[in-house]
């Protein structure tokens, strides 16, 4: 099993908070990983990833409001290159929009954990990442849950957890996600 193109985490990390050996649960740290990410971008009605996107102007307008955030460059306007073309990177508003339509191409997005390089330096924020984590570990720890009621066994590792931890985990991913969701009018 592989990471999925939109993993706001890494199977390192979950490990870690795991307190568990690499290699031990890869496929359910990687599954809980990808189902994690693809919950919090249901949450946050986004996709994170850094990747070009097109977006089409229908009706004249001076202000374009680019639904992917953060914009980091506009490629082109109607296939031409989009030089001297000035742009608020957090909110996606492109000012002094003087044509009755059109299609905008831009890249906007964070450079995942996972895509990280030594010239490529990740800029998701630590508090989506975090989200993602609570929710991996918590999901990979539901499913090696043992049998003794509310005692979750990783190989010679196992933690307690109360009845009302489901909830608390789920609140605490909100918590963290809210500043990143996308309000859509």
């Amino acid at each position: 099993m592989t990471l999925a193109d939109n993993a706001l985490t890494t199977p390192d990390e979950v490990r870690n908070r795991l307190s568990i050996n690499e290699g031990e649960f890869d496929n359910a740290i990687i599954r809980a990983i990808n189902v994690a990410s693809d919950r919090i971008e249901r949450m946050c009605r986004r996709s994170f990833a850094l990747q070009e996107h097109v977006y089409r102007v229908r009706e004249s307008t001076s202000t374009v409001f680019l639904p992917n955030l953060p914009v980091v460059e506009i490629i082109s306007i109607n296939d031409e290159p989009a030089t001297d073309v000035e742009f608020d990177a957090e909110t996606g508003m492109i000012q002094k929009w003087f044509c009755t339509g059109g299609v905008i191409r831009y890249r906007a997005g964070y450079v995942l954990p996972k895509d990280e390089t030594d010239a490529n330096k990740r800029t998701l924020p630590y508090d989506i990442e975090e989200a993602c984590i609570r929710l991996a570990s918590h999901m990979v720890s539901g499913w090696l849950q043992g049998t003794e009621g509310g005692k979750v066994k990783l190989g010679d590792f196992s933690i307690e957890l109360e009845p009302h931890q489901e909830a608390s985990v789920l609140d605490e991913v909100k918590s963290l996600l809210e500043p990143y969701r996308m309000i859509h009018i």
